[in-house]
């Protein structure tokens, strides 16, 4: 299995759309409703480096985003509870495949 993270562009990028955006780093005006005021967002280099790397992360092949949807349902509600031993194993699994 091999996932595909893209190369940081060196220009701003849209987070909702992984587009480029203006030369001022991480600025992007949204256009307002006639009548109100113009909202800007901006977002700093590090911000967008894991803006996207978080949208590679949810395209990326083998993530079963509705697994994924369930554990956050169950950490917001306070009932995702881990045991000891599986976090324990899980931590040297980790560890094992970092020190290859």
């Amino acid at each position: 299995m091999s996932n595909t993270i893209r190369s940081l562009p060196s220009s701003p990028l849209n987070v909702a759309t992984g587009d480029t955006i203006s030369p001022v780093v991480g600025t992007q005006v949204i256009a307002p409703v006639e009548g109100e005021q113009a909202d800007a967002v901006i977002l700093s280099e590090d911000a967008q480096s894991i803006a996207l790397l978080f949208a590679d992360a949810q395209q990326a092949i083998g993530i079963d985003q509705k697994a994924v949807e369930r554990v956050k349902q169950k950490l917001a509600s306070g009932s995702y509870n881990v045991s000891a031993h599986d976090l324990a194993n899980a931590i040297v699994t980790v560890l094992k495949e970092i020190s290859e």
